[in-house]
């Protein structure tokens, strides 16, 4: 009888530790499921916007799988969630984890970012790319500018130019005067006044209508977007001399970041600078296609000499002295940064950063 009530307390042991075994197994796949971190991404470009999918969602997926699978990457796009002028902020308060930031249109906020947004600073969105994440490195100060949220990349609009309804494209400064001309950007504004046009702010929205309207007779805007905004559908004369670009980043908010697993967070670390050089890329082989492309249309291109552009460069130079005297209010040294900035990009002109594995098959090169 003993040994029959052993019999029974054994098997009784038996099936509760079968029984514990399997609590803790099915919570275990829960748990598993719980420990995805889910990142709410977002980002102001236009949905078929080369950008969206050759840059930054095959960024977000290299990321998915470089922590297999415990990171996934949820995408507001189009503006849905922030729009250019409020990503910061929206980054900040913890309204979106990771941004596009849309850092040309808050550049109180970034003084030393600005310098990259300064006329003639850089040739090419890819250009950019390298020399924004040189100067995040090494500038000091340019890291202060973002000690509110983690830099996880600096990228830029695609160089802009001028892009006309009526010829002939401008070649010269007097042919600059008096031109009706779209900016999108506070420092394009300042630009065009100096080389002698007459600027009109117009959000990248009402490009097209500007121009349908005969509002104004053209405008300083980013190649490679020309088609997707349908503004070759009236623009036929184009003068190229790589006036500026919108400096840009990737972002993600401070309290997620810290919230991250240190592996993890090296997993984004460890692709910031090949992420931004990717949207360069990505911008300045789509703007070399779209130029290429008008071109077999039978539109007109301009591409202004060396020696006219020399001109064109010191009739902008208030902007640089501008730029540096900001600087030395904050109590920097204007002068030696804006050397380092001019230094960087020179050296970083003729290669301006690396392709990388990881951007596979994704239509860059």
């Amino acid at each position: 009888m003993e040994a029959e009530v052993m019999k029974v307390k054994r098997l009784i042991l038996i099936g509760s530790t079968i029984l514990l075994a399997l609590a803790f197994a099915a919570p275990s796949s829960v748990l598993a499921a719980e420990k995805v971190i889910e990142i709410k991404a977002a980002t102001w470009h236009p949905v078929p916007h080369r950008l969206t999918e050759d840059a930054f969602k095959l960024y977000g997926k290299e990321i998915e799988k470089r922590t297999n699978g415990r990171v996934k990457f949820k995408w507001f796009l189009g503006g849905s969630l922030v729009k250019a002028s409020n990503s910061y902020e929206g980054l900040r308060t913890g309204l979106v984890d990771w941004v596009v930031l849309g850092t040309f249109t808050t550049m109180n906020k970034f003084p030393i970012t600005e310098g990259l947004g300064l006329p003639f600073v850089v040739d090419s969105a890819r250009h950019a790319a390298a020399v924004g994440w040189e100067m995040y490195k090494t500038i000091p100060e340019m890291q202060e500018e973002y000690s509110q949220i983690k830099l996880l990349g600096v990228c830029s609009t695609a160089i802009m130019n001028l892009a006309l309804k009526k010829g002939p494209p401008p070649e010269n400064l007097k042919d600059m005067k008096g031109l009706k001309v779209a900016a999108i950007t506070g420092p394009s504004i300042e630009m065009l006044k100096l080389l002698g046009a007459a600027p009109r702010f117009i959000k990248p929205m009402d490009s097209y209508v500007s121009l349908q309207r005969g509002v104004v007779d053209g405008g300083l805007w980013p190649d490679a977007p020309l088609r997707s905004y349908r503004l070759i559908e009236y623009t036929k004369y184009y003068t190229r001399a790589g006036f500026i670009v919108g400096p840009m980043g990737y972002g993600m908010n401070m309290d997620k970041w810290k919230q991250l697993p240190p592996d993890i967070q090296k997993v984004f670390e460890d692709l910031s600078e090949s992420a931004g050089c990717l949207a360069g890329t990505t911008l300045t082989n789509e703007s070399k296609w779209v130029v290429d492309a008008l071109k077999k249309r039978g539109d007109t291109f301009y591409d202004v000499t060396p020696e006219e552009k020399a001109k064109w460069v010191k009739k902008v130079e208030p902007m640089y002295g501008k730029w540096i005297e900001k600087l030395n209010a904050k109590g920097w040294n204007g002068q030696a940064i804006f050397d380092k900035m001019m230094a960087i990009s020179e050296r970083l002109r003729n290669s301006p950063c690396q392709s990388s594995d990881w951007w596979g098959r994704s239509g860059v090169k």
